[in-house]
């Protein structure tokens, strides 16, 4: 048995999607996704309930057919548009409940304990991307201590899949690679993240395999209540899901037809995959980052260290222009995309 770590899930009203062409994939195996925002069951209820100062996405009725039909057993519910509607998020708890989907994450720090081919598995998960509207503030050191207590009391496999990151940027923040490689020194045996709705590197520290962003899964570019989203990147519909047995790690590369709604496979897969070398020290990838980015990116949006103080003040940072937002909607400035 093995499992299947799929990204970003999201299916609004009027949607459909074909993934007739990778359903063998999941034949036979269980998966686990990130439900990117909650499920709401009347669309009438979308303009009402919708926060007016973000993007707000959602998923209808529909998406729970999906999730059975491909074996998503587990989603995670730990991300950064899970609250973005008032309706109260029990309603997609049992609604999950009732479809016997196993769900985490509103804790932003949650821990999944399942089983895999006879084996404790433990599922982490965290997100790094919190605001005005969203989860709690997570804590890196936490991360490392359960992580440590768990190895301790038994043997098993542990997983972590946060949701982390910059949105559309191929490269892995240096915090979160700092992060990373503290949790496999910790115990961690896989890392897969998501959040940057694109695809960024694969690495392999000490022996163990760390995807820090499979890119989108099912995230339809169409109408999320009176707002569009459209992707100008073409390489945001390159997506990846990873199946693991606990041993080896092997990747399907996805393509994403955003036209005709339809999820392709992509041959050739390890050629389309950015790999860090292993010799790429976090001086020098800090370095490269600074190269490969934006001035605005490298000194205000990336997470300056793997710290929880660093972490309060990157909320305190988006509180502070989550506010500006605001004031700019208010007085007509300023419309949110």
């Amino acid at each position: 048995m093995s499992i299947i770590f799929c990204g970003d899930t999201v299916l609004p009203f009027d949607t459909t999607v074909d993934y007739s062409e990778i359903k063998h994939l999941f034949s036979g195996k269980i998966a686990i996704a990130n439900l990117e925002g909650s499920i709401i069951k009347d669309r009438n209820k979308l303009r009402e309930n919708k926060w007016n100062d973000k993007y707000s996405l959602y998923s209808c009725l529909k998406i729970l057919n999906v999730l059975k039909d491909l074996n998503i057993k587990f989603v995670s519910l730990c991300n950064n548009h899970i609250l973005d509607y008032k309706i109260p998020i029990q309603e997609t708890e049992e609604l999950l409940r009732k479809n016997d989907i196993e769900y985490f994450g509103l804790k932003n720090h949650d821990v999944l304990c399942t089983r895999l081919n006879g084996k404790p598995l433990y599922i982490i998960t965290f997100s790094t991307c919190v605001n005005g509207h969203a989860l709690n503030l997570y804590n890196p050191d936490k991360i490392i201590n359960d992580i440590k207590e768990i190895k301790e009391r038994e043997d098993c496999y542990i997983v972590l899949f946060p949701h982390w990151g910059i949105e559309r940027l191929p490269y892995v923040e240096p915090a979160d690679r700092e992060h990373a490689h503290r949790c496999i020194d910790a115990g961690a045996d896989l890392i897969i993240g998501h959040h940057p709705h694109i695809i960024q590197q694969v690495e392999r520290y000490k022996e163990k395999t760390i995807v820090y962003s499979i890119g989108n899964f099912i995230f339809p570019q169409t109408y999320y209540g009176d707002k569009k989203l459209i992707f100008d990147n073409p390489a945001i519909q390159k997506e990846l899901i990873v199946e693991w047995d606990g041993e080896n790690v092997s990747f399907y590369m996805l393509y994403y037809d955003a036209i005709e709604n339809i999820i392709k496979y992509i041959e050739n897969t390890d050629k389309n995959l950015t790999v860090i070398p292993v010799e790429i020290t976090n001086k020098s990838y800090k370095e490269f980052f600074k190269a490969k980015t934006s001035k605005k990116t490298y000194y205000i949006s990336r997470r300056r260290k793997d710290s929880f103080r660093s972490e309060f003040f990157c909320f305190l940072r988006k509180c502070i222009f989550r506010y500006i937002r605001r004031m700019l909607i208010i007085i007509r400035i300023h419309t949110p995309k």
